[in-house]
């Protein structure tokens, strides 16, 4: 079953279609409408709630006479640890998860086998308790080991949630002795957790007290240590001799980094002038080496000369040509000593290079002398300066180690004068009883208010269970969803029960022609756009509209749908080939004779049996002489002729024949129709049957259009009958 669609016009179905022939849904899952379910059962419901009602005021009365019970408790209240005795119980700060695990850990204590054998070997027991003590004498002897059994099973311990409060109780048929049972659990409870209290307390002074001895042992151990210290080291002037030693080294950093700037630059120019001596091209001098040997008197002595012999000849040009023989002369002189000049400069720059390059390599000397003294310098002074740091630091450490030692006593000797202060506090153990307890006066089981609800759950739960395994295990289709759960299955549509249609149907067969404002009607026209949409885009024109079992509809269906068509400009031809019940010539109110057995049999003609109706756009065949029908000529081809002179003529064709179960006269039929439609009535066949039906006529020649469920009643998964009111009424509003 699924959900009623709540629109007031009757769809075919919400539920997705198949687009094409032969393809699969997704894999099916039977739903439950919860509101049809209460609708089809609800007087079934209404009794199972008042069955409910009675029974559990039945079980109330048999278990107050049979098994009441009394319960009593005891209440105590939680506290924190009371850290100090100034402070007042509930004034610190409240730690929620420690008190939480201690409450829990008393609760379990309550229940413990320590607390439980106290009293199952108390005496008191079987005084203040007899009816309930009676139960473990067997010869004059109490057996208190079946009575610790039994407190155990019986007797509980529960936290109430956001408080700080513990309940204790038990219950038991007899209210004095549940008291006092309860009564002796809570005293040797509290005599339990005051001798725990109590041994817990004492061990805890005395490892306090052994606590402070050893920690002023230790104290005089550090102080000992400490001027020993102080002593071998002089520490009077280490004051003075640390800032020295740190002012001494930050100097020799200072210099040991200038020097190292220093190496840098000159060992770079140095290592430049030694590449440059095995430069295969020559040295290549600086500027300040030439300036050098330019500034050389004997360099200068022999420009000089040459620049007054340029001079010279300069003269000579003017008076003579430069053939001349003094010119020629002081030409040839003039060459020498440029050569000379050349050579002599080559000189002075080469000896000038080597003694700059000896310069810097001495001086780098002196600089690696210097460095090393200065490593080693300081390499003296950061072990002078670890050395006073480590003493220093040792002195600050027992400083430190002694500060912290007497703190820490003075704090265990607060504690070790305040825990026994508090040892003599009530408070101490950390548990007060808030509510003793009494005899009950009250029963708390069973409890009318709580016995109704419950017989009516029970009670209700079971049918509802009932139910809804009875429709889950119903395998009949009841509408057009469960047509949705057979596998590549297609609703064509859905019909509804002609009794729940307000338009008041009396002949079903003419309920379109009849009441074409109804729901019937309004179904009919949404399976004609189906058909027409289908006939169209593949060209058929001859349907077989075949009913699974008998009193599926079909007929009815035929003739519905044949107005329909009709009513959309279509000419119908309707032909009954049901030879074994035929029905249409019932339904239109005409003849039975002449009919498709005559024009079978070859003595009449298609237009000479056919009968006019009062729509002039639909004719129908009947099934004919009775003497004449002879249902294997179905399956020839005078059928397959006859619907071909028919599809001539008509624009739709639409054959009526015997249901597929009891026949199959359906299948002959249908492998020469173009198509087929396979009608089913609600609550009549079953699932697996429409599904073996639907795979035969999905095996032939003529397409299965899909599957029509007729007779779909509201309470079975069809349209509410406030749906359908409020249908016909939008109908009917305007006449």
């Amino acid at each position: 079953m699924t959900t009623v669609p709540t629109t007031a016009l009757p769809p075919q179905l919400n539920a997705p279609r198949p687009a094409g022939q032969g393809s699969a849904p997704a894999a099916p899952v039977a739903t439950i409408d919860p509101i049809k379910l209460l609708t089809k059962y609800r007087w079934v419901l209404v009794g199972a709630t008042v069955g409910g009602l009675l029974f559990g005021l039945l079980m109330h009365l048999l278990l107050l006479k049979v098994y009441p019970v009394w319960r009593a408790q005891v209440i105590f209240q939680c506290f924190q640890v009371q850290a100090d005795i100034r402070t007042a119980i509930g004034a610190s700060q409240v730690d929620d998860v420690a008190l939480d695990r201690f409450m829990q850990t008393q609760s379990r204590l309550m229940t413990s086998s320590v607390v439980l054998q106290r009293v199952s070997e108390d005496t008191r027991l079987r005084e203040e308790a007899p009816v309930w003590s009676g139960q473990f004498i067997k010869n004059g002897v109490f057996n208190s080991a079946e009575a610790f059994l039994e407190l155990q099973d019986k007797l509980s311990a529960r936290v109430i949630p956001q408080t700080s409060f513990i309940e204790m109780g038990m219950s038991y048929q007899n209210p004095k002795d549940v008291t006092a049972i309860v009564r002796l659990c809570k005293e040797n409870y509290m005599a339990t957790i005051k001798k725990q209290v109590g041994d817990a307390n004492r061990a805890q002074i005395d490892a306090l007290g052994k606590s402070i001895s050893s920690m002023e042992s230790a104290q005089k151990d550090l102080q000992t240590r400490r001027e020993r210290l102080m002593l071998d080291n002089r520490v009077d002037t280490l004051n003075r001799q640390v800032p020295e030693a740190t002012q001494t080294l930050q100097n020799v950093n200072m210099e040991l980094t200038k020097l190292t700037m220093d190496k840098k630059n000159y060992g770079t120019q140095r290592d430049q002038m030694e590449e440059d001596l095995k430069n295969p091209g020559g040295v290549k001098y600086s500027d300040s080496i030439r300036d050098e040997v330019e500034r050389d008197p004997l360099v200068a002595q022999v420009r000089q000369t040459i620049n007054s012999m340029e001079s010279e000849k300069r003269s000579l040009l003017q008076r003579y040509t430069p053939e001349h023989r003094q010119v020629k002369e002081i030409e040839t002189a003039l060459k020498g000593y440029q050569q000379n000049l050349v050579v002599m400069r080559e000189k002075q720059l080469q000896q000038a290079f080597d003694a700059q390059l000896d310069r810097l390599r001495k001086f780098m000397n002196q600089l690696d002398a210097q460095e090393a003294e200065l490593v080693s310098k300081r390499e003296d002074l950061t072990k002078r300066l670890t050395e006073l740091t480590r003493i220093q630091s040792s002195i600050e450490d027992l400083d430190s180690q002694i500060k912290q030692l007497i703190d820490t006593r003075n704090r265990t000797d607060a504690d070790y004068r305040s825990l026994i202060a508090l040892e003599g506090l009530q408070t101490n153990q950390r548990v007060a009883i808030v509510v003793d307890e009494r005899t009950p006066d009250e029963l708390s089981f069973p409890k009318l208010q709580l016995m109704l609800p419950a017989g009516l759950i029970l009670v209700v739960a079971g049918v509802v269970g009932s139910l809804v395994l009875r429709e889950i295990v119903d395998q009949r289709i009841k509408s057009p969803s469960d047509v949705n759960l057979i596998p590549k299955a297609r609703v064509l549509g859905m019909v509804p029960d002609a009794e729940e249609d307000p338009a008041g149907v009396s002949n079903v067969a003419m309920a379109f022609r009849d009441k074409d404002r109804g729901v019937m009607a309004e179904c009919f026209r949404q399976i004609r756009a189906t058909v027409i949409k289908r006939t169209q885009q593949m060209g058929h024109k001859t349907i077989l509209v075949v009913g699974g079992m008998p009193g599926a509809g079909s007929t009815s269906v035929i003739s519905n749908l044949a107005y329909a068509l009709a009513a959309a400009d279509r000419r119908v031809l309707v032909i009954d080939a049901n030879m074994r019940r035929p029905a249409q010539h019932k339904a239109f109110g005409m003849s039975e004779a002449p009919g498709l057995a005559d024009v079978l049999a070859g003595t009449h003609t298609l237009t000479g049996v056919v009968q006019r109706t009062a729509c002039k756009r639909v004719d129908v065949m009947t099934a004919g002489s009775r003497d004449k029908r002879d249902f294997e000529r179905l399956s020839t081809e005078l059928m397959t002729s006859l619907l071909r002179e028919a599809k001539d003529s008509y624009d739709i064709v639409l054959l009526d024949t015997a249901p597929m179960v009891v026949s199959g006269d359906a299948m002959g039929l249908a492998a020469r129709c173009d198509a087929s439609i396979l009608v089913v009535r609600a609550m009549q066949e079953k699932r697996g049957m429409v599904a073996r039906l639907r795979n035969d006529l999905a095996d032939v020649r003529a397409e299965h259009l899909g599957i029509l469920v007729n007779g779909v009643k509201s309470a079975a998964g069809g349209y509410m009958k406030s749906n359908m009111k409020a249908t016909h009424e939008y109908q009917t509003q305007g006449d």
